[in-house]
Formats: C-alpha cells, sequence, structure tokens
C-alpha cells in the first residue's frame, strides 16, 4: 500500500475513532511506552 493511501487511511479512521484508531493501528511501530505515551498525547492534543 502506497504511503499516501496509508495516511488517507488513518485520516478516515483517527476522524471517527479519535480516542484510539490511530494509536492502535501504529501501536507495533513503537518499541517504548514513553515512545507511544508521548504520541497518544500528541494525538489528543491535536482532536
Amino acid at each position: 500500500m502506497p504511503n499516501w493511501q496509508i495516511a488517507d487511511y488513518l485520516l478516515k479512521t483517527t476522524s471517527k475513532n479519535p480516542e484510539h484508531s490511530l494509536s492502535f493501528v501504529l501501536s507495533p511501530f513503537f518499541s517504548s511506552d514513553k515512545l507511544k505515551t508521548n504520541f497518544i498525547r500528541a494525538q489528543k492534543s491535536l482532536v
């Protein structure tokens, strides 16, 4: 899947369910809990 399709998918799923969809989709890419926590915090501040 091309990057723009992934970005489009993430944007659509996040706008429908901003609390957990994006962090859930991306969670396998984050190794450390600190990074994950910072990402979720940043995501919630954007909503």
